[in-house]
């Protein structure tokens, strides 16, 4: 039995049922970087979208410095 990180979790799982014991450790490896890389990616995703809002509130603040500041040397 064959693993390579190019078969879906469930190919990876179907080969596991099939493989004798030796090779079953290795599909379980396989199986445990695929979720992994899953994770990774989700966690990715979840990591972009919090920067972006980081970045709106931050540039938010600085607007707010700014006419602060306008507001008491004028007003």
């Amino acid at each position: 039995m064959k693993f390579s990180l190019d078969q879906t979790k469930e190919e990876i799982i179907n080969n596991i049922l099939v493989a004798g014991d030796a090779q079953q450790r290795v599909g379980i490896a396989f199986l445990n970087l695929k979720l992994q890389e899953e994770v990774l990616k989700k966690q990715n995703e979840y990591n972009a979208k919090q920067l972006w809002w980081s970045r709106v509130l931050a540039i938010g603040t600085w607007a707010l410095v700014l006419a602060t500041l306008l507001l008491v040397k004028f007003g």
